[in-house]
């Protein structure tokens, strides 16, 4: 059974070790193998509830006990006049679970919360390899806005779509 979850304290040890695997994926995230510990994402989730009345709570996916996916929502600024309106995410899924739906259905509820927490323009970069994720966005609306050519050490470029 697929659970989608607004992230908890209880959540730690999950979300570490799903950091840590995707990490491990190197496909599509900035982590190319670096671990993260758990007190790292302790803190995270801490600031996170800590927040959750200024950013809206990241979301999880689980199939069973395993964390499979991770939605997170990123504000400019909500209290500067000039990034108040502008809400950023990343989304993940694990390797073996793209391609079913997830991501829409993920995206979806980012979007959601987005738009209900009152923000007007959504931004997302994205991989300009990762043409997966790019088909997706655009089918919610997303417009390409510019690239960043050489963007990281291994030459990938970085697009920049918003909504």
């Amino acid at each position: 059974m697929i659970v989608f979850k607004e992230i908890q304290i209880e959540d730690a040890k999950n979300l570490n070790n799903y950091i840590n695997d995707i990490s491990k994926e190197n496909t599509f995230t900035y982590l190319s193998g670096e671990k993260i510990s758990l007190n790292e994402d302790i803190n995270f989730i801490k600031n996170s509830l800590k927040n959750k009345d200024f950013c809206p709570l990241p979301i999880l996916i689980f199939k069973n006990q395993e964390m499979i996916g991770l939605g997170i929502i990123t504000i400019f600024g909500k209290e500067l006049q000039k990034g108040k309106h502008k809400a950023s995410f990343k989304i993940s899924i694990k390797k073996e679970y793209r391609g079913i739906g997830l991501g829409k259905e993920l995206l979806y509820k980012i979007i959601e919360k987005i738009i209900a927490s009152g923000f007007e323009i959504i931004d997302i970069d994205v991989f300009s390899n990762n043409t997966s994720a790019i088909m997706l966005y655009k089918y919610f609306g997303f417009k390409v806005y510019g690239e960043m050519v050489d963007a990281y050490f291994d030459k990938k470029n970085n697009i920049y779509t918003n909504k």
